[in-house]
């Protein structure tokens, strides 16, 4: 998660996060080169890559933020924000890291520009809205971007936890693929239950039986199959049949 926002509803989305989770802070105003900076933030990140989430954040109380704007300018600030996180997160997607959670509209630019990507392919609208989206290309960075004003104060932990959910289902397809084991998987989420199975079958609910089974047949799947219109035809399959089901109890 990179934070490059300022004002109470960071400090709020930031505060939750850190509950949880490690974050660290960049000072603007510190008396150290860009460079050094980028360097200890990445060698901080190092150390929890593959084992955690985390955050690194330019954020930083009012008294803060006076601070760095008056003695970088207001604008000079906010674009040294952008080139410390857009520099570390080149940094750490050289070491793997394929999932970004962004904090700020101008920042987001500034870190889809810095990881060389000429063009991302927005998914659809969910529970927290727009923002997540993936890079075109061989190189499948996923993200989730949002401005910093925006978002309920816990929307930077609902996006990770969508992304860990969608990344943990391309998992165990994986999974299923080389082992060619059947796999009985329980989920109240309708897009989950099209984007995994070939079978859904639908149960009624005190006594569960079943109601009716939706047979999907999407191919292999990947990041694209959610955008897919028989994806989508058949999660509207799925929900249709859980509306009769409704209906009839």
């Amino acid at each position: 998660v990179l934070i490059g926002s300022v004002g109470p509803v960071a400090e709020q989305q930031t505060a939750l996060f850190e509950a949880q989770y490690p974050v660290h802070y960049i000072d603007l105003t510190a008396d150290v080169s860009a460079e050094e900076l980028i360097d200890r933030a990445t060698a901080w990140a190092a150390d929890h890559i593959g084992l955690r989430p985390f955050a690194i954040t330019t954020l930083a109380k009012e008294a803060g933020v006076k601070a760095a704007q008056a003695k970088l300018g207001q604008m000079g600030a906010a674009r040294h924000a952008e080139r410390l996180l857009s520099g570390i997160a080149a940094r750490v997607r050289d070491l793997g890291v394929r999932r970004f959670i962004v904090s700020g509209g101008e920042t987001s630019g500034a870190i889809v520009g810095a990881l060389g990507i000429e063009r991302v392919r927005p998914f659809a609208r969910g529970p927290l809205g727009g923002g997540f989206c993936v890079a075109e290309g061989g190189d499948p960075v996923s993200f989730f971007l949002k401005s910093g004003k925006l978002g309920a104060p816990d929307v930077l932990l609902r996006a990770l936890d969508e992304m860990t959910r969608e990344h943990m289902q391309l998992e165990l397809l994986r999974i299923w693929r080389e082992t060619g084991t059947t796999v009985v998987f329980v989920t109240h989420s309708i897009s989950e239950s099209a984007f995994l199975s070939n079978r859904v079958v639908v149960l009624s609910p005190r006594p569960g039986r079943i109601h009716s089974v939706v047979d999907v047949d999407l191919g292999d799947r990947d990041d694209d199959t959610r955008e897919d219109p028989a994806f989508f035809a058949k999660a509207t399959e799925i929900r249709e049949a859980l509306r009769v089901v409704e209906a009839s109890g």
